[in-house]
């Protein structure tokens, strides 16, 4: 059985990590739906159509994105695949200018 304080804890961080939700859905214009699998701090579904985990979210507010770009990149990945590129672009190196397109003209060299 969890000590009192552990209990706090976990108490404390699922109320930050809601908290990070919903300031990232004003931002974006996103409707919070559910943490997938009922686990706080993973996977995090908005408008029942995007999904995004909680270390994308925190980037994307910390580096101050665009609105949407987060949408951007998870398309562009998602248009990468049907392409046939198996290569991934994670959201960080996406906000500092990796592309898909870019990984396709460094492997035809």
């Amino acid at each position: 059985m969890p000590t009192k304080k552990t209990v706090e804890l976990i108490e404390s961080y699922s109320k930050v990590c809601n908290e990070i939700i919903r300031e990232f859905a004003k931002k974006q214009g996103f409707e919070f739906y559910d943490w997938v699998g009922n686990e706080t701090g993973g996977f995090v579904s908005f408008d029942e159509s995007y999904y995004f985990n909680l270390d994308d979210i925190i980037h994307d507010l910390k580096t101050s994105q665009k609105k949407l770009f987060i949408v951007k990149w998870q398309e562009d990945s998602v248009e990468a695949h049907f392409k046939g590129i198996t290569d991934t672009i994670n959201y960080k190196p996406y906000c500092m200018g990796a592309r898909y397109d870019l990984l396709t003209k460094n492997e035809q060299n």
